[in-house]
C-alpha cells in the first residue's frame, strides 16, 4: 500500500490533509482530513497522521505500507510493536512493515488534547481532577460521497454549544468510510480502523498538541472492538504528542463526576445508532444502561437529551457482551424492585438467544429462517 501526493492546504471551511493510497492491483483512493476553521500553520506533521490512518489498513489488506511524507521517528520505531499488537487480536493479519522518511523535529506545542463525542466516557475525561487540563478537543466525524449525515451536522452543532470554553476542532474523516468498506465489522475483531482513526488528527497537529487523551470505555477487560487498548494507544505516540488510554475506571463511577456538569446533562449522547442524534433513543443497551445509572443517583430528570426510563424496555434489550458485566453490576446496584428484575430478565434473555444463535445459522443456510 503506498501513501502518495500528500498535501496540506488552506481552504475556506479550514484546513484539508489530502492523499492518495493505492494498493492492490491497482485499487486507489482519494482520502482526507478537513480541519474545520483551523489554520494550515497549525498541521505541521502529516506523515504522523497518515501512518495511523492507513497501518492497521494496510494490515488488514495483507500489504506494507509506503507513505512519502516524513515520519516521526520515534512512530516508526513502534510500529513492530503495534503490528504484533493487532495480530495477538486477530492472527490472520499482516505484520505490516512502513517505509517513510524520518521527520526532522518540528517545534513542540503546548496544549493538552482529548477525543470528544459527547458521551459519558469524553465528558469524564474532560472533567476529571489532572494535574494538566485539557485544552483541547478534537471531534472525528466520518465523512462519506455525500458529505456529513445531517444527523451528525446537528449532533456537533450541540457539541459546539458545550465546548466553547476550550478549542473544539472538528475533523472530517474519509478514511473511516474508506476502511468501513474494505474491512467491515465483524465480532472477532470489531471496527479495526476506529483507534487509529481517532488517534491520526491530534498527531497531524504535532505543532499544537504535546498530550492527547483517549477516553476509555471499558475498565476490567478492555474490549478489542474498537482498537484502543491502555497499552496500544501510547504506542501511537510521537516525539511531540504524547497519547494516553485514559480513565479505565468502571462507567457507573464516571457517572457521579458527569452528572455535577449542568453542560453534559443538557448535551450528553451515548448511543451508538445514528440517526438517534442529537437525542438518544433509549431503547439500545448504551442508551438504558446510561438511563439505569442517572436513575440511581435520581438525577434521571437532568438528563434531558434521555426519554423517560421504562423497564419493559430494558426487559427487550440485547446486552451484548461489553456490556454484560456492567448490567450485572447494575442489577446488584439497583434497589428499585421493578428495575432489578427487568435488568435479570434481559441478562437471562441475552444469554438465552445467545446459545440458540448456532441453530439459527443453521436454519438460514437451510432456508427455514428468514
Amino acid at each position: 500500500m503506498r501513501v502518495n501526493d500528500v498535501d496540506v492546504r488552506e481552504t475556506a471551511r479550514g484546513t484539508r490533509l489530502g492523499a492518495t493510497v493505492t494498493w492492490g492491483d491497482g485499487a486507489r483512493a482519494e482520502v482526507g482530513m478537513l480541519f474545520r476553521d483551523t489554520p494550515a500553520a497549525l498541521v505541521t506533521t502529516p506523515g504522523d497522521a497518515l501512518v495511523a490512518s492507513c497501518l492497521v489498513g494496510a494490515m488488514a489488506l495483507g500489504e506494507d505500507l509506503s507513505v512519502d511524507a516524513p515520519v516521526s521517528p520515534r512512530l516508526l520505531a513502534s510500529v513492530p510493536r503495534i503490528t504484533d499488537f493487532f495480530v495477538t487480536w486477530l492472527p490472520r493479519l499482516h505484520r505490516s512493515e512502513v517505509t517513510a522518511q524520518a521527520r526532522a523535529p518540528v517545534p513542540p506545542g503546548s496544549e493538552i488534547g482529548a477525543t470528544f463525542s459527547g458521551g459519558i466516557d469524553s465528558f469524564y475525561t474532560i472533567l476529571r481532577p489532572r494535574d494538566e487540563p485539557i485544552t483541547r478537543l478534537i471531534t472525528t466525524l466520518a465523512r462519506g460521497r455525500d458529505g456529513i449525515p445531517s444527523n451528525l451536522q446537528r449532533y456537533t452543532a450541540t457539541l459546539d454549544g458545550v465546548a466553547a470554553d476550550l478549542g473544539l476542532v472538528i475533523v472530517e474523516s474519509t478514511l473511516m468510510v474508506l476502511w468501513r468498506t474494505l474491512i467491515p465489522f465483524r465480532e472477532e475483531h470489531g471496527n479495526l480502523h476506529w483507534g487509529p482513526s481517532m488517534i491520526a488528527p491530534a498527531l497531524a497537529l504535532g505543532g499544537t498538541l504535546k498530550g492527547f487523551h483517549i477516553a476509555a470505555s471499558w475498565d476490567a477487560e478492555p474490549v478489542p472492538a474498537w482498537n484502543s487498548h491502555p497499552d496500544l494507544d501510547p504506542l501511537w505516540s510521537t516525539e511531540n504528542v504524547e497519547v494516553h488510554h485514559d480513565g479505565i475506571v468502571p462507567r457507573e463511577d464516571k457517572v457521579p463526576l458527569v452528572a455535577t456538569s449542568d453542560a453534559a446533562m443538557r448535551a450528553l449522547h451515548v448511543c451508538h445508532l445514528p440517526q438517534s442524534a442529537p437525542v438518544n433513543c433509549g431503547r439500545c443497551v448504551k442508551c438504558l444502561g446510561t438511563m439505569v445509572m442517572f436513575h440511581n443517583l435520581g438525577v434521571a430528570d437532568r438528563a434531558v437529551t434521555f426519554p423517560a426510563l421504562e423497564p419493559h424496555a430494558v426487559r427487550r434489550v440485547y446486552v451484548t457482551e461489553p456490556w454484560r458485566t456492567e448490567f450485572e453490576r447494575l442489577r446488584g446496584l439497583t434497589s428499585d424492585a421493578v428495575l432489578r428484575s427487568a435488568l435479570a430478565y434481559a441478562l437471562r434473555r441475552t444469554a438465552l438467544r445467545r446459545r440458540l444463535r448456532p441453530l439459527g445459522r443453521v436454519l438460514r443456510r437451510l432456508g427455514l429462517l428468514r
